[in-house]
């Protein structure tokens, strides 16, 4: 009876009129739910935000970026992709303490990660901040870190720290002043956080007042930080590298001194009429294995970057560990590489069982492959290659030659690098060999450099994930390795025993492609298939979903658009699907008659495809209905875009396509249509769908050989199809 009267006591402690309040709140309330955010998270850092004043250009993009919320409709779905009006980020941007704690939170998620700058964000709090303001979880700090960064994606950060690595760079050449590897290979290095937060301490302190003064000096670690404290406040840093002025704001409240000869050191120095006072903060360092980590790029979990000449940064990134010198050989000599690689590798480089078209990448890519890899690169590299003589093999040996006239023998502790081929290692987590890592490296990038080739945008920032789980960077090169043994006689066993990945699937593509940008998961459990996915940042889908159809000439392209899937209501991570829909039957009986002429018809369209869409937990599940006769069948999406992209398109040939084709073995071909496009008992099936390039995506069947028209006649598509072994013919 106690507990009860407890109970009630309780309850009639809460104050009158909170009901009411709460309805006044829901508009914030629901902005805070849909980000799915602690609101006690957001007031705490706001706080944090009053004691760091900012300045200098990335601080005026932070209002606009936080408050955008411009979104892209997909007709098909009746769904968006975009920014809410009204979300968390734009409720920080209405003080300039909330954009001053934006644009930190920024700088330490890419420098450290999500979880870690939580952490930091909790005990910085707990030093600056009065005890009654210290209201949010790590959890909670980390949540809401990670969308705030998400949001600021636009400032590129990364490119703002490559900019400054270069500056000091640069300014070493032009010093003529070599150091030895063990030094230079620690300007990334990061700080632990409890020294992070020391550091932010003292800077908030002298940010804040006259008296006090900030002395950075030293070498290690001070890549991170030299980024984070210019993009925050220059305006009141002197920087210096071997005491020369790089760079000089208004006010001195930090003076940062860049010294190889010296340890890192951080003091706090007070001001007292002509006197001053020091006391130095202890320093240590995380134990992060870079570069000796042949699966990382750089040091940091995700670094955003400026789509132009983003991954030539990055070349630069993966070589300063070892020398200072410039890459632009190295990255010359790249970029023929990876285009002699994607001109050249056909479907067999992908395995037997890959389900690759019969061109490989080529065949991708659309019909104007060189020209459109010629274009990707020198965006992305910032130098167009030259398209003549597009042997990989040749190209690996000038690219290796680059590399090994760029490094210096000292940085090799293994020494194995200069006579093996570092490319058909197998990597492990941990190389102690910084060689070994940067070829590590560079194989992903080569991944990258060709995914990117799928990827149409227009933003100008592009996330790199320092983990990438990607697999076509690997494969490539190992299959180029194997390529290189074979043609000298050579076996890769000699070299170092490389475990080959013969096969990079169709599928592999897919996923390589939804998960190149950092996606979060679904969490809608086994099952499903995905057709999308978010960042938090950016969403990425296969461009058939807006419009569904066989394009021609056929170019497989993925949409990367700013912002995440959303309904009005909530943002989701990603586009799934039931994986469990049940198989198309196969045809008994050609749906045409006589059976011996094959004229171009539609007889075998479709009435009508509808897809819609509904919440499953963090996803949107996606259902496509097609009318087919009189039946609605319910179909794969998945399934269809990588059929899509399997099919291989028929040899163009100079007849009428127009013309009908008569058969003299009409028991091995028949026509079909989309209700049943493939034929049973192992015949070659041709799906009536001329002139309907939404009834030709549609036809697609899963891990068949299929053909598509394009610019042939019937006869000799079929013709063709006999020679080469494929069993699905698409009319066009």
């Amino acid at each position: 009876m106690s507990s009860h009267f407890s109970l009630q006591a309780d309850v009639t402690n809460i104050p009158q009129g909170a009901l009411s309040l709460l309805g006044a709140l829901t508009p914030i309330l629901r902005a805070l739910s849909a980000d799915n955010v602690s609101p006690l998270a957001v007031v705490q850092l706001e706080a944090i935000g009053r004691y760091f004043p900012m300045s200098g250009p990335l601080a005026k993009q932070v209002p606009d970026a936080l408050t955008r919320s411009r979104s892209i409709k997909l007709e098909r779905l009746q769904t968006t992709v975009g920014w809410m009006a009204g979300d968390t980020t734009s409720a920080l941007a209405q003080t300039a303490g909330g954009q001053a704690a934006a644009l930190l939170t920024l700088g330490l998620v890419e420098m450290f990660c999500r979880n870690s700058t939580g952490h930091l964000l909790f005990e910085l709090s707990m030093k600056i901040l009065p005890i009654d303001q210290c209201l949010a979880s790590m959890a909670q700090l980390s949540d809401l870190a990670e969308i705030v960064s998400n949001k600021l994606e636009p400032l590129a950060f990364g490119h703002h720290h490559a900019v400054h690595l270069t500056r000091i760079r640069e300014t070493y050449l032009y010093l003529n002043i070599e150091m030895p590897r063990s030094t230079s290979s620690t300007l990334l290095d990061r700080l632990t956080v409890e020294s992070m937060v020391g550091l932010l301490d003292a800077v908030q302190q002298a940010l804040r007042g006259e008296s006090f003064m900030v002395y950075i000096e030293g070498f290690k670690g001070l890549g991170g930080i030299i980024a984070i404290l210019m993009g925050l406040c220059p305006n009141d840093i002197l920087l210096l590298v071997e005491n020369g002025i790089i760079f000089e704001g208004k006010r001195r409240s930090i003076v940062i001194s860049v010294l190889h000869e010296r340890e890192t050191t951080f003091t706090v120095e007070e001001i007292i009429r002509d006197d001053r006072s020091s006391s130095a903060l202890p320093v240590f360092f995380r134990d992060d294995g870079f570069p000796a980590n042949a699966s990382r790029i750089s040091p940091y979990d995700h670094i955003s970057m400026k789509i132009q000449h983003c991954l030539a940064d990055m070349v630069d990134q993966i070589f300063v560990a070892v020398t200072f010198r410039s890459t632009r050989d190295v990255v010359v000599s790249f970029v023929k590489l990876i285009a002699a690689i994607v001109c050249s590798f056909t479907g067999s480089d992908f395995g037997p069982n890959s389900r690759f078209p019969r061109g490989g990448l080529r065949s991708l890519l659309g019909p104007h492959t060189q020209e459109r890899i010629r274009d990707k690169l020198a965006l992305l590299y910032g130098t167009e290659p030259a398209m003549d003589n597009l042997d990989p093999i040749s190209a690996y040996n000038s690219f290796r030659q680059s590399v090994n006239d760029l490094v210096p023998e000292s940085a090799c502790l293994c020494s194995q690098c200069c006579r093996m081929h570092s490319w058909a290692a197998a990597p492990e987590d941990r190389d102690t060999c910084p060689i070994l890592s940067i070829w590590g490296a560079l194989r992903h990038l080569v991944g990258y450099s060709v995914l990117l080739s799928f990827v149409d945008t227009d933003l100008e920032t592009l996330r790199i994930i320092q983990h990438p789980r990607v697999k076509m960077g690997p494969h490539l090169c190992q299959q180029l390795i194997r390529r290189t043994f074979s043609e000298s006689n050579d076996s890769p066993q000699k070299d170092c025993g490389p475990s080959y990945t013969d096969e990079y699937s169709i599928l592999d593509l897919h996923n390589d492609l939804c998960q190149l940008f950092g996606s979060i998961p679904s969490n809608a459990g086994d099952g499903h298939n995905t057709l999308g996915t978010s960042s938090g940042a950016v969403s990425i889908f296969p461009s058939t979903l807006e419009t569904i159809s066989f394009n021609q000439p056929r170019i497989v392209l993925y949409r990367v658009l700013d912002g995440q899937f959303c309904d009005r209501h909530n943002y989701y991570k990603a586009l799934i699907e039931d994986a469990r829909n049940s198989p198309r039957p196969t045809a008994e009986i050609s749906v045409l008659h006589p059976r011996n002429t094959i004229s171009p018809s539609r007889l075998g369209a479709h009435s009508h495809v509808t897809l819609s869409v509904r919440p499953y937990h963090n996803s949107l599940a996606v259902r496509t209905m097609v009318g087919v006769q009189d039946k609605i069948i319910n179909l794969s999406f998945h399934t269809l875009q990588l059929a899509y992209m399997n099919t291989s398109i028929a040899s163009p040939c100079n007849h009428d396509h127009s013309l009908s084709v008569n058969l003299l073995d009409t028991d091995f071909v028949i026509t079909t249509g989309l209700g049943a496009p493939l034929a049973s008992m192992g015949r070659i099936s041709m799906v009536l769908t001329h002139g309907s390039p939404e009834a030709q995506f549609l036809a697609g069947v899963p891990d068949v050989q299929a053909l598509f028209q394009g610019r042939s006649c019937l006869e000799c598509m079929i013709r063709e199809a006999k020679d080469a072994g494929y069993w699905l013919l698409i009319q066009s």
